[in-house]
């Protein structure tokens, strides 16, 4: 399955803001991770 240039751009930089949260709040971070691991695979 390709992913698309744009698509990638997107969960690359979503992925970061999420890493950089996480030692704010590990609780939320994981929540957000996996609500955005879901859009991806629909």
């Amino acid at each position: 399955m390709e992913i698309p240039k744009e698509l990638e751009r997107k969960a690359r930089s979503r992925a970061i803001l999420i890493m950089k949260s996480a030692s704010d709040s590990p609780k939320l971070s994981y929540i957000e991770f996996t609500s955005f691991y879901y859009e991806l695979m629909e």
